[in-house]
């Protein structure tokens, strides 16, 4: 993982993830997400595998407004909670 001052994305080519720094839950769970982008399973949407991945690999309890998060960064690629079963 390496830091950067605006943005979190994930490097493919290069197994890096570049996320500001981390100071609460929803940017643990960004840069988690794009952690997944690398980590996880790429097979079908990139989007839903690398979510799934943060809920099968968060070490801290998920509580439902952090769900909520979640659901509101899956609706930006028109998709739900329900697309993550």
């Amino acid at each position: 993982m390496v830091y950067n001052d605006h943005a979190y994305y994930a490097d493919l080519a290069n197994f890096r993830v570049y996320v500001p720094k981390i100071k609460g839950k929803k940017e643990y769970l960004v840069a988690l997400h794009e952690l997944g982008h690398i980590m996880g399973n790429h097979m079908g949407n990139q989007e839903l595998a690398a979510w799934r991945w943060v809920l099968k690999n968060t070490i801290v309890p998920l509580d439902q407004g952090d769900l909520d998060f979640i659901a509101k960064c899956l609706k930006t690629y028109n998709m739900t909670l329900d697309n993550l079963k």
